[in-house]
């Protein structure tokens, strides 16, 4: 069991698991969204995802027609968004205690990475760090377009 919260901790979940995924998307949404260079989601099945406290305190941003962006309502972390047609979670890697038991596999979105990190940096990043074959690649997909509105 995988536990995660905010940095207030208004906010708590555990995941079962076994995470999918790990990526680091470096999007501008996500780019801003975070505050960092990229950021980084783990991907699990819904089913093993539980709310512990604070799931009243998530407050979601409509970022784009389609793309959604949930946040802690009291200090502003990133907090897991719940795609249930798909059957996943989405969780923010950074909220995560302790060991995931998963690496980051790839760099989405690299092509719209922060202008002042080069390519260079990016592919410094995925050769010094755990990701031993991290690929940089450019989805075809918009992840945010998966998302669809609450009903």
């Amino acid at each position: 069991m995988t536990t995660g919260s905010c940095l207030c901790g208004a906010v708590r979940y555990e995941v079962a698991g076994p995470f999918d995924m790990m990526a680091h998307c470096h999007c501008s949404m996500c780019r801003k969204h975070h505050g960092a260079m990229f950021a980084t989601f783990a991907s699990a099945p819904l089913a093993g995802f539980r709310w512990v406290s604070g799931e009243d305190q998530v407050v979601t941003y409509r970022s784009s027609e389609d793309g959604r962006r949930m946040f802690c309502r009291h200090c502003g972390s990133v907090t897991p968004t719940i795609m249930k047609e798909m059957g996943l979670v989405i969780v923010p890697a950074g909220n995560l205690e302790g060991d995931p038991g998963i690496r980051p596999q790839m760099h989405m979105f690299a092509a719209s990475r922060a202008p002042w990190a080069s390519k260079r940096t990016v592919l410094r990043l995925a050769r010094t760090s755990s990701l031993r074959r991290c690929r940089v690649t450019r989805p075809r997909i918009n992840p945010a377009r998966l998302i669809t509105p609450p009903s």
